[in-house]
């Protein structure tokens, strides 16, 4: 990408799972969503990842949305970059439509986005950025205990994790496969 964002951005590790996961729903009609566009980073991830899927991210951020385009129009025609909150866009998305949702957007307002999972068609795939505990348990640079605890009470009532990749420092990706 032409601009980078440094803040909390999204690690080579989380990157090369991201890619992986992305890779699965390679296959024309596949939609892929993205809460929480930033600059573009890991739209252009899934989009390199699954070349044949259509991928939608959105943001509030008027500035991120431009720089987001102005990042991935070149490159990733096939991403569509939208200037939307995700609660408002939740009730545009039909069910049972997506392939994949990643989620990386307003951390204190995580549970927002938990409904996104009913958005997945059966097998589609629901994964969170910022899975790491409030401190001392997290030693990393930043815990983010909204999306930890809104996480692990979501897979108390669903079922455990189908995707939980954490480093040293318990930070890291987690999610579900959307089951029957």
């Amino acid at each position: 990408l032409n601009e980078h964002y440094e803040k909390r951005e999204t690690r080579d590790y989380e990157a090369a799972l991201l890619y992986i996961l992305a890779a699965q729903y390679n296959y024309a009609g596949a939609v892929i969503a993205e809460v929480g566009s930033c600059w573009g980073w890991t739209a252009a991830i899934m989009q390199h990842a699954a070349p044949l899927a259509r991928v939608m991210t959105c943001t509030p951020n008027p500035v991120h949305v431009q720089i987001a385009r102005r990042n991935l129009r070149p490159h990733f025609p096939r991403v569509e970059v939208f200037d939307l909150r995700s609660v408002d866009w939740l009730p545009l998305i039909p069910a049972d439509s997506l392939d994949m949702v990643f989620v990386d957007g307003d951390h204190q307002h995580v549970t927002g986005d938990l409904p996104f999972y009913n958005k997945l068609k059966v097998g589609g795939l629901k994964i969170h950025h910022d899975y790491c505990p409030d401190r001392p348990l997290c030693t990393g640079p930043r815990p983010c205990r909204w999306v930890y605890q809104a996480l692990n009470d979501f897979a108390e009532k669903m079922h455990p994790f189908d995707v939980l990749m954490v480093d040293h420092n318990q930070e890291g990706i987690a999610g579900w496969y959307r089951q029957e």
